[in-house]
């Protein structure tokens, strides 16, 4: 099993940063796309079991991109049985 730990105190940045960031922490390709439709195809074709941890969510609002970073992580994880979500 993979462990992914984002911290959300790190999606407060702007986009390209963030996006930088998301490829660090997945080990996503070079060609990793840089945008949320990458990110969901991203996390929807990972075949391996991967817990996801979201850290200090509380850092992020509604009209942050990294809350719109946060829903397609939700939804890939809806989407692919392999991906497993917890909030600490």
């Amino acid at each position: 099993m993979n462990l992914v730990k984002i911290d959300c105190q790190k999606l407060t940045l702007d986009k390209e940063a963030i996006h930088d960031y998301l490829k660090d922490v997945f080990n996503f390709s070079s060609d990793y796309g840089r945008n949320l439709d990458a990110l969901y195809d991203c996390l929807t074709s990972i075949n391996v079991t991967t817990e996801i941890e979201i850290t200090n969510f509380g850092s992020i609002n509604e009209n942050n991109y990294g809350n719109l970073v946060i829903k397609v992580i939700k939804e890939a994880c809806n989407d692919n049985e392999n991906l497993k979500l917890d909030f600490i």
